[in-house]
C-alpha cells in the first residue's frame, strides 16, 4: 500500500466528514474494497452504514459507532478518529 493511496483515502474520508451530503456520490464510485488501508476500509464501511441507518455523519457519532461495535482500535484509535476533524478542515 502506497503512501499516496493512503493519503487519497484519508482525503475522501475527510471530504465526507466535511460535507456528508457528498456521501452518495462518493459511494457510487468508491467501495470499501477499494481501500488499501484496513483503517480506511473500516472508516468508510462505518460511514456508509451510519448513513444507511440515518445516523448523523460527524466525529462524535462516528466515534460512538466505532466504539459500540468494538472497531475503534482497528480504525486507529481515538486519536485517529478525532484527527479526521483535521482532515475534514483541509479536504
Amino acid at each position: 500500500m502506497s503512501d499516496a493511496a493512503i493519503e487519497a483515502e484519508k482525503s475522501v474520508i475527510g471530504a465526507i466528514m466535511l460535507s456528508p451530503r457528498c456521501l452518495p456520490r462518493v459511494r457510487a464510485i468508491i467501495t470499501p474494497a477499494h481501500c488499501s488501508s484496513p483503517r480506511s476500509r473500516i472508516l468508510l464501511e462505518s460511514l456508509y452504514s451510519m448513513a444507511d441507518g440515518g445516523t448523523p455523519i460527524d466525529l462524535v457519532s462516528l466515534y460512538s459507532y466505532l466504539e459500540d461495535r468494538g472497531l475503534l482500535s482497528s480504525a486507529g484509535g481515538v486519536e485517529a478518529v478525532m484527527g479526521l476533524g483535521d482532515l475534514a478542515a483541509t479536504a
